[in-house]
């Protein structure tokens, strides 16, 4: 019988334990590169040769809110693409992320966000909270909403903007392209994010240091989430992930 397998995608080796660097059985880990484009792209890709049961993206993203400082562990509950939309009048206007052609299938229908898939959100959050190394930097009651663009933001105008306009609580630059590509083809998808800076204009200074010192955080996190990923039961699939 073959063994389900579920994927990890990261954007950046350095996000990825080293347990993971190479496929592992039941849990394959993919390294897209940075950007929306990547991210789709190797995705597809790897639904497209895996058939995996879930996929869950791990990386560092930049916090919009006090509720997540720097070095704290978010798993959000929705994503969002910040840059898709349209620009008038020095207001952005985010829509949904795609036309719904072919029935709804590529995007939800009259829906800017993307859900997360609730069941394999609350085996990763349980699954976090059990581990000593990460605990203690992960609010488990936390819900919030992660917002995905081809842009590093450094602006405090710029990220405050983005808020308003996504209700976003945390950036990133792959989640929300990762998610649209899972929505297309069925597979359930989630994201646990490791807070790296706050998108102010020191964002990039606090991104280079935490590439460094919370190094080993983001391996711990890879590494639970990869636990949580081999607990899933063999039959999961989208919809039922945990049921």
């Amino acid at each position: 019988m073959t063994t389900a397998v579920s994927i990890i995608v990261v954007a950046m080796e350095a996000e990825l334990a080293e347990s993971l660097a190479t496929a592992d059985g039941d849990v394959a880990s993919v390294v897209t590169g940075v950007g929306k484009v990547n991210a789709a792209a190797a995705t597809a890709y790897a639904i497209a040769r895996l058939a995996p049961r879930a996929v869950v993206n791990v990386g560092y993203c930049a916090s919009l809110d006090r509720r997540f400082p720097r070095g704290s562990i978010a798993v959000p509950t929705r994503v969002v693409q910040h840059d898709y939309g349209h620009y008038e009048a020095a207001r952005h206007t985010v829509v949904r992320a795609g036309r719904p052609t072919l029935e709804g299938r590529f995007a939800p229908q009259h829906e800017r966000y993307f859900a997360i898939d609730e069941a394999l959100r609350r085996a990763l959050v349980a699954a976090l909270a059990a581990s000593p190394e990460v605990a203690p930097s992960l609010d488990a009651n936390a819900e919030p909403t992660l917002a995905t663009g081809d842009l590093f933001v450094v602006d405090t105008a710029k990220s405050a903007s983005i808020r308003d306009a996504t209700e976003a609580d945390l950036l990133d630059m792959e989640a929300a392209a990762i998610a649209q590509v899972c929505f297309a083809a069925g597979v359930p998808f989630a994201s646990v994010k490791v807070v790296s800076d706050d998108a102010s204009a020191e964002g990039i200074a606090h991104y280079a240091s935490a590439l460094q010192a919370l190094r080993g955080g983001i391996a711990d996190v890879t590494a639970a989430v990869a636990r949580a990923l081999r607990a899933l039961p063999d039959d999961a699939h989208p919809g039922t992930v945990g049921v």
